[in-house]
């Protein structure tokens, strides 16, 4: 094969996800004496295309690399997500956004691209590396083995000739007993006997004794990181990792406080190399513990914040009676939210990413929950006026001597957004008008665009194009521009609304930079 050969293979996924020790080896190498040409992603629709099999597949095209060029070289990755035209008609069909343009030293220089390539974006890539840029240390670094320790639990596996009888007698929690946010210990919880110590691993008594964060390798309905706590000594088994203490107990509650925020699953989502990709999907020890872990500025409010959620818990399950649903305070866990991401300087776009990939990404893999990304969207107008307010936020910086009016207009599978620029400003209730649900496209297509028809919304005739287009239309007349999406979830999300905006600006700026250049040119 010369240097000038593209060559092909279809390979799992999970070898460019994988973390281990091994695998990143291969990778390594694998990126550093090929060029990557193309690599396309099918792990999120596995279960949709191949009826049969759950193992994820990527198609990779590559060519053998000259030097050092495999620095510079830009690979072109695509991945292949659920939409309501696989859902309904079994059709691929590639979105804007998941087609990118990447340089490879990014696959090179972090493990976790690979990953970020496939269900972020751009601005997911700053925000990661800003996460992982706050501190040098992270959740193992407070690990210290001394006052705090962390493991798997025990294992029978191939036991040890001897037992292990300093367990005898302690309680023991089946892995299904480990439940979200708090785990209760029974009087009546089974108790180790002698024949019950002869382990294979999870031999250290330091990690049953004084209070406890669970979390299990398993995600719930692979959706939630399940994550727990626990006040009791008691014994958990394998597949269910332990942090614990005697003593350092404020640090326990405030590493349980980061753990079950909403910016700790975002990074697990984006960085674990499993969730999301592969036919088990679990998170791994070194996984958790990779998280970087910042001390807490308002340690005693976060302590004391956390003490007030898990409350409710033990007062839950020490009832005889017990309703069917958790007491989860939303409005207390948003407070330990708040807590982190102003301990983490989270704002702005990045709280709409975090959002984005907690109620569409994590999802999109996973063929009976579709309907919580494509459903409609048209009669909501709290949710359009979220992205809409992206575009007031931005614009009103640019252009300070014109304002922004916004018209919607819903049509049965597609939203038309028009944002025009006008010389008046309306007052605040008037600067966004919904018109009604209209079915006569060509009227809307009319009033938004003079040069814009039907057929060029759902005909072309390159079909590469067509399913482009139809997607997603962005054009300008003198004194607007719109938008054209489908009416689903995820098209209209605010995180969305970033990409949006940044695209139009760019698209104007450069409009204004070749009008400036002709005009000095005449």
């Amino acid at each position: 094969m010369t240097s000038d050969t593209i060559s092909a293979l279809i390979v799992t996924s999970t070898i460019f996800y994988n973390i281990s020790k091994t695998t990143q080896q291969f990778k390594k190498q694998f990126l550093t004496d090929f060029c990557l040409n193309k690599f396309f992603d099918m792990s999120p629709v596995r279960r949709m295309i191949f009826e049969e099999k759950n193992s994820p597949a990527s198609i990779v095209y590559y060519k053998i690399a000259e030097g050092n060029n495999y620095l510079t070289n830009a690979v072109k990755h695509t991945s292949v997500k659920s939409n309501i035209y696989l859902k309904y008609y079994k059709t691929l069909i590639i979105e804007k956004f998941d087609q990118k343009i990447i340089q490879q030293r990014h696959f090179l220089e972090n493990e976790w691209m690979f990953k970020v390539a496939l269900y972020g974006n751009t601005l997911d890539f700053v925000l990661i590396n800003k996460i992982l840029s706050s501190t040098n240390r992270t959740i193992e670094d407070r690990i210290d083995n001394a006052d705090t320790f962390k493991g798997d639990g025990i294992l029978k596996g191939t036991p040890k000739e001897k037992p292990f009888d300093f367990l005898v007698g302690l309680p023991v929690f089946e892995n299904r007993e480990i439940k979200q946010y708090y785990t209760k210990l029974y009087d009546n919880t089974p108790k180790l006997t002698l024949e019950d110590t002869y382990l294979e691993s999870g031999r250290r008594i330091e990690l049953f004794t004084g209070e406890h964060i669970y979390l299990k390798a398993q995600t719930f309905e692979e959706s939630e990181i399940i994550v727990s706590y626990c006040t009791d000594t008691v014994v958990n088994r394998h597949d269910v990792v332990a942090i614990t203490s005697t003593t350092k107990i404020t640090e326990l509650k405030e590493i349980y406080g980061q753990m079950i925020s909403q910016l700790f699953t975002y990074y697990q989502f984006l960085t674990s190399s499993a969730w999301g990709v592969a036919t088990r999907p679990a998170i791994r020890l070194e996984e958790y513990m990779s998280f970087p872990s910042l001390d807490v500025d308002l340690t005693e409010n976060l302590c004391s914040t956390v003490d007030q959620f898990i409350k409710p818990f033990e007062d839950y399950y020490s009832g005889l009676m017990r309703s069917s649903s958790l007491p989860i305070s939303n409005e207390i866990l948003q407070n330990i939210n708040n807590i982190i991401n102003s301990t983490y300087n989270i704002s702005g776009h990045e709280l709409d990413l975090i959002d984005y990939v907690l109620n569409v990404s994590r999802f999109q893999f996973q063929e009976n929950k579709q309907d919580r990304f494509i459903k409609k969207i048209d009669g909501n107008e709290d949710y359009l006026k979220k992205y809409i307010e992206v575009f007031f936020n931005e614009f009103k910086n640019i252009y300070t001597d014109e304002f922004l009016n916004v018209e919607v207009y819903s049509l049965n599978q597609f939203i038309a957004i028009n944002f025009i620029l006008s010389k008046t400003e309306n007052h605040a209730s008037e600067k966004i008008k919904f018109f009604p649900k209209n079915k006569n496209v060509g009227e809307i297509l009319y009033r938004i665009a003079n040069t814009l028809s039907i057929s060029s919304l759902i005909k072309s005739d390159d079909s590469t194009k067509n399913l482009f287009i139809q997607k997603d239309i962005k054009g300008f007349e003198q004194n607007s521009f719109y938008i054209i999406k489908p009416n689903e979830y995820k098209c209209w999300h605010r995180a969305m609304a970033w990409y949006d905006v940044a695209e139009i600006k760019n698209i104007i700026q450069e409009a204004e930079i070749n009008y400036l250049r002709n005009t000095a040119n005449v």
